[in-house]
């Protein structure tokens, strides 16, 4: 069971946090990270604190940035901020220690500005829906207590018409004791599902992330996505979900298709870091899809210079 603080602006206007999260997505980097300052250094020199608190952009959502800063206190001083659906776990490049743990409020909106995966979720958050427009909703800023994972023990379950489709490793490293314990695994798991999920969450088809302790003995619940492409399927293909057997009527959908990655299988071992096409401008992207490093400095030497023309 994961402890899950949700953060909502104490005022009467029901859309109001949903501003204020657009207005952290607006402001400048820089002037969040130096927002924060040193709170603890009562002697700071007073000519340099009037500055900073005429700069600090946090001045604008005070009630948001001090809800902020209690829920980090209250929670053992470090947490890991999400949107609605998403997470800015495309945006740990920019933490100090790569990572989403956020121990100040700064830290907080610094991932949350830099993460596109936040970006799309302000922005486009219903482009997989038949429904795209007029949907009722506020966003709402989680923030929850940080604790340190071991990797190799998270997984992801694929859940249909409330049948347990399918568990896929996370992490994308081969361990050798994984094998070893699959059945004990697969039994935790479908456990965890029956008692916990599979009657009450409100949608029948959705994917889960669980994290299960290394003596066996307990099943954390870390994140539930939507059942849709903009979900990482990891080990899986949609194409494969989508063909397994499902529901209380279909006498195969018993079997519980659970997948690790294999010896020699590395996904992430000579690969880039994960997210890293998030680092760099999406122009870059662009412009090397496809390309070895020569066509890509012929085709960046010809959008730098089309720009220059254009200013």
């Amino acid at each position: 069971m994961v402890s899950i603080y949700q953060v909502e602006s104490k005022v009467q206007d029901s859309s109001h946090e949903t501003k204020l999260i657009f207005l952290i997505r607006d402001t400048h980097i820089e002037e969040l990270s130096d927002a924060e300052g040193d709170e603890s250094d009562a002697s700071s020199n007073a000519s340099f604190s009037t500055a900073s608190d005429a700069g600090d952009p946090s001045t604008s959502f005070p009630s948001l940035d001090a809800q902020i800063r209690t829920t980090i206190a209250e929670l053992d001083g470090a947490v890991l901020p999400k949107l609605n659906w998403s997470s800015p776990q495309d945006a740990t490049w920019i933490s100090a220690d790569n990572t989403m743990k956020c121990t100040s409020a700064s830290d907080v909106y610094i991932l949350l500005k830099s993460s596109d995966f936040v970006n799309h979720d302000l922005d486009h958050p219903f482009d997989d829906c038949v429904k795209k427009e007029g949907i009722p909703f506020d966003y709402e800023l989680v923030l929850r207590k940080w604790f340190e994972i071991v990797p190799s023990m998270e997984f992801r379950c694929f859940a249909r018409s409330r049948t347990l489709l399918g568990i896929s490793q996370r992490d994308s490293n081969h361990y050798d004791f994984l094998a070893n314990i699959e059945m004990q695994l697969t039994e935790l798991i479908e456990s965890f599902f029956e008692q916990n999920l599979k009657e009450t969450f409100p949608d029948p088809d959705f994917v889960f992330d669980v994290y299960v302790t290394q003596s066996l003995e307990r099943v954390w619940l870390i994140d539930i996505n939507a059942f849709s492409p903009s979900t990482d399927t990891l080990l899986f293909t949609w194409p494969e979900i989508l063909d397994m057997p499902h529901g209380d009527g279909d006498e195969e959908a018993e079997e519980i298709h659970f997948r690790l990655v294999q010896k020699g299988d590395n996904v992430g071992t000579f690969n880039a870091p994960a997210y890293s096409a998030h680092r760099v401008p999406k122009d870059v992207v662009d412009a090397s899809s496809g390309a070895d490093i020569a066509e890509f400095a012929e085709k960046w030497r010809k959008l730098v210079a089309e720009s220059a023309v254009g200013v």
